[in-house]
Order: C-alpha cells, then structure tokens, then sequence
C-alpha cells in the first residue's frame, strides 16, 4: 500500500535538495539526537535518496533500530509505533515552523518510505506600518552569538560558590542531573526583497494573510512569491541579554543547559527536563497552552491583576515612554510552577517587550532581589522536592535599553487546585 504525498511539484529534485533537507532536520531540532527517533529519521532519510524496490517492516526494525534477528513484528509494534510519530512529527513541523521550507520530507500513510516533495511557493499576502529593517534586531543576533560562546567559556570557570539566596532559588536545576531547556522567543520578520519587515501582532506563518499590515507592504512593494517569506533569524536585546544572564549563573555552578529557539520547539522537548521561557506570548505560542491558572497576566505594555486584593490595583501599566518611543518604565512578570514532568520545574519570563524580559532575567539571577523575594514569603525554595507556583510583578526603570532599577511589586502563591491540565 502506497499513499501519495501531498506536496506540489515532484519533478526536477536534486540528490543535493534532497540531502539538505535530510541534513536541516537531521541538525536542527526536530527529533533528539541519541534517539530511536533520530535513528529512524537518519535510516529512513537515507532510503528516501535512493528508493528500494520495497522497505519491510522487519528489516526497518534490525537495521535502524537494532532489533534482534529473531524479533516479530507481529508481536512488537515498535516500528510503527515510531513511524507513525516520525509522520507525525515531520506533518506538525512542516504545518509550523518549517511551513516555508521549498522541500518537505513526509511519509506517506500506508507507507515506510518517505519521500521528497517540492512545495509551491507560500503566497504571503496580508501592514500599514512596517516595523524594524534589519539593523537593531542584527545586532541583537550578533548577541546572541556571543552569549553562546560566553556559555562555553563560563561551563569552563571555577566559582568559589552560589550564594545562598540564588542556590534556594536555582537548587532544583543544579541538582539531580536533568537538563535546563531554555527556550527564546523569536520574533517573525517577513523577508521582502531584501529588507525584513515585522508587524508585532503576527508571529506564525498562517497569520500572515490576515494582517493588513503586510497587505499594505505587499501591495506596496508588489514582490514576487517567492521574495516573501517568514524568517525567524533575529532575536531581541532582552532575550539574548537574559540567555547572557542565565548561562553565567548556571552554566558556571554545573547546570546542563539546552537552548531552541520557540518557532523550533516541540511539547517532545519539554519531556524531562527544567524549562525557562524568555520572552512574552507573543513570541512563545506554547505558553497560553500551559496547564496552569494564573493570577497575573501580561498583555500589551501591561500586567493584568486578575483577582485585587483589597487595595491593589486591577492592572499594573508601562510606566512611560519617550518622545520618540524609547521605554523608560516597565513592568514584568515572572511565573515558577511544577514542569510538565515530575521532578521538573518550569519558569516563564513574560512580558510585552523585549525590555521586560531584560529586566525579569536580572532580576532572578540576582541574589539581592531573591533575598527580597525570600523575605517577602515567596517560596523560592521546594518544599520536601515539590515545587510551589508563585507569580511575581516586578517593576524596572531603564535607561537607554540599560536596566537601572528593579524592585517587587507584588506576588500571588498558587495551590495546586489552581493548576489545571489539558484533557
């Protein structure tokens, strides 16, 4: 049985496209390396540029997942079990974040063998203002470069000791041995005809068409199909500045740290590990699908109080803005609940700018205003191994996109009803 695969033109696929396109998803982060998964994709991958005549389950089994010569397939189910969570894997990555790549890999229904296809070149209609060009958003991308190579060489520096409020605050991610997955939010810039245009309420391939935002500048510029794309290749100064934070802290005291980009992650990558996610919303799809409650929400330029208590306020405001729009005042919000495995703990620095994820990674990987969190009866600490969620409003001044004051505002503890999770 052999099911036909939905791309658009098969014809004229080079041994070359197809290569690339096996070695981009073999390298960046759709499946693990070191797993049956990545296993499998490499095996299959290989098939698909040089097809056999047949593929037998069986032999898919001893030879990309080391089965035993004697094993039945009829009895063990485990290569279709993970075939049909390759096909899934490959279909969700290339309805999301590989939407635009012009060659998809996938696997039929019915079938072992995938196959290349070539994609018909996305129409990306849908602005009326078209936002930042490349210059500022490179730079924070040459930042980023930069706390990655600092992440090496602070793994490599002796410190004399975590003080003791940033090891109450940091102990279950530098105990236990499992990994810290840090996850950026990154922003969608359209590419057209060379420049990068970014309207700030589209962030995913299938919002595009309805943003009239980019209608104006397509309209405008009229490029061809193929000059417009989605790209997610630049981050902000407060996402690179805060992964900078992190990994000074915890690289240096022997936490084993991950790092994916949002528009690559999968829910699969959670599995096990600790989660940090910098950066709001808006540039992290997964957080509204969290299985939590919340007592604060951020939304644009402000923190929502979604049940005052008796003299507090029913929204916290971005303090002010400059004449020409620079940000001086803001507020931001950091959120610590139990992570979606056991053993695991899982922290979301939210806010609506950039400026605001700066601010809440200074702010917990300091050990002054941790003391004051701890003070304030903040329960920065497991009790007994389990982790209790809190949220924490934070105010931060600024002064030329430099953090120059940082102080608590306010904090709900959650009980564990107030936790919910998805059916």
């Amino acid at each position: 049985m052999h099911a036909e695969p939905s791309g658009n033109d098969n014809s004229a696929l080079s041994r070359k496209e197809k290569e690339e396109e096996l070695d981009y998803l073999l390298h960046h982060g759709l499946v693990r390396d070191g797993t049956q998964l990545h296993a499998l994709l490499e095996y299959l991958g290989a098939k698909a540029l040089d097809p056999p005549e047949s593929l037998k389950e069986y032999t898919v089994g001893v030879e990309a997942l080391g089965k035993p010569v004697d094993h039945d397939p009829r009895i063990d189910p485990t290569v279709r079990v993970e075939i049909a969570k390759l096909r899934k894997r490959l279909k969700d990555y290339y309805l999301d974040a590989g939407a635009s790549r012009p060659i998809h890999l996938e696997i039929p229904h019915g079938s072992y063998l995938p196959v290349f296809t070539r994609q018909a070149p996305v129409a990306l209609p849908p602005v009326h203002r078209f936002l930042w060009k490349t210059p500022w958003f490179a730079a924070a991308g040459a930042a980023l470069l930069v706390a990655v190579i600092l992440l090496v060489l602070f793994w490599r520096h002796q410190t004399q000791g975590i003080p003791p409020a940033l090891e109450a605050f940091w102990k279950p991610h530098l105990e236990g041995g499992l990994p810290t997955l840090l996850v950026c939010g990154t922003p969608m810039f359209l590419k057209v005809e060379g420049g990068y245009y970014r309207d700030t309420n589209v962030n995913r391939s299938e919002d595009v068409s309805t943003s009239k935002k980019v209608r104006k500048v397509v309209d405008a510029l009229k490029p061809e199909a193929d000059e417009l794309r989605p790209v997610f290749t630049f981050i902000g100064m407060g996402e690179a500045h805060g992964i900078f934070d992190l990994t000074r802290l915890l690289a240096a005291h022997g936490a084993n740290l991950v790092l994916r980009q949002s528009n690559e992650v999968s829910w699969e990558d959670f599995k096990g590990k600790h989660v940090i996610f910098l950066g709001g919303k808006k540039y992290n799809p997964q957080i509204p699908l969290l299985p939590y409650k919340h007592a604060f929400e951020a939304v644009n330029r402000r923190i929502l109080n979604l049940n005052p208590a008796k003299g507090e306020p029913a929204e916290y405001r971005t303090a002010s803005l400059t004449p020409y729009g620079e940000l001086t005042g803001e507020y931001t919000l950091i959120s610590v609940y139990p992570g979606l495995t056991p053993n695991t703990r899982l922290l979301t620095l939210d806010s609506s700018s950039t400026e605001g994820t700066l601010a809440a990674a200074e702010f917990i990987t300091r050990e002054d205003m941790i003391a004051q969190l701890i003070a304030k009866g903040v329960p920065v600490k497991p009790e007994r191994g389990t982790v209790k969620a809190f949220q924490v409003v934070i105010s931060a001044k600024y002064n030329k996109n430099v953090v120059v004051g940082l102080s608590y505002v306010t904090h709900r503890v959650m009980e564990a009803a107030t936790l919910v999770t998805h059916p």
